[in-house]
């Protein structure tokens, strides 16, 4: 009985130590909506987010890595090393956080209309891997209205909750079927070239398929709680 005691105790000292997985401390997940015409709620689902892309961990590396230009009278601005990214056009680009008029702007708050940042969709199921850099067959504003892009933050002494959320709306003559879904992050630069960086490529579990007047609204939600 005194070992059977001593056991016990054992596993409850053991199941009472914090845990060292992060993942089941930091939280990613997708859920879409899809409402009629008179609002009414069609479908709704929630999945795990497991396919961020390489170009996040890039996106980070940069802000851990990078430090403000740093300024002389004889060399004026120097400007700090950027990492280049792999960008859905398939060219190089830079997140060179400085003050040189050479800078890129970035973000994935995107208004209405707009298919090149944010929140995207395609329709190609193949599965998902950390080097994509774009959806492999968006479905642009042409085909599906895209509206704005909202995002929020949250936080507490012990948690933070961070979420991205899109509504786009059927407006073309037949159905619309999604099969992949993305966050593009928006690079422009001085001159106004506009770019992007594929930060997030999913597969859902089914299918999405949108009837004519019908809306999907997908949001991101990353949290993390200690």
């Amino acid at each position: 009985m005194y070992l059977l005691r001593r056991l016990l105790a054992r596993y409850k000292s053991e199941q009472e130590k914090p845990s060292l997985d992060i993942s089941k401390k930091l939280k990613s997940t997708i859920t879409y909506e899809i409402r009629d015409v008179d609002g009414k709620l069609v479908r709704k689902e929630t999945f795990p987010c497991n396919s961020w892309t390489a170009r996040l961990a890039e996106l980070l590396y940069s802000f851990i890595n990078l430090w403000m230009d740093t300024y002389t009278s004889a060399t004026g601005y120097v400007a700090s090393t950027p990492l280049l990214f792999s960008t859905v056009a398939g060219y190089s680009a830079n997140l060179n956080i400085n003050t040189s008029s050479s800078a890129h702007r970035y973000g994935v708050k995107a208004p209405a209309g707009v298919d090149y940042a944010g929140i995207v969709v395609g329709s190609d199921s193949t599965a998902v891997s950390l080097t994509n850099i774009k959806l492999l067959n968006q479905i642009t504003q042409a085909y599906l209205d895209h509206g704005a892009v909202s995002t929020s933050y949250s936080s507490t002494a012990t948690s933070f909750t961070i979420q991205i959320s899109r509504t786009f709306t059927n407006s073309a003559a037949t159905s619309i079927t999604i099969r992949e879904i993305g966050i593009y992050m928006a690079i422009v630069n001085a001159s106004g070239y506009q770019d992007a960086v594929c930060l997030a490529r999913d597969v859902p579990p089914t299918s999405i398929v949108l009837q004519l007047n019908q809306t999907l609204t997908i949001t991101y939600t990353i949290s993390y709680s200690i």
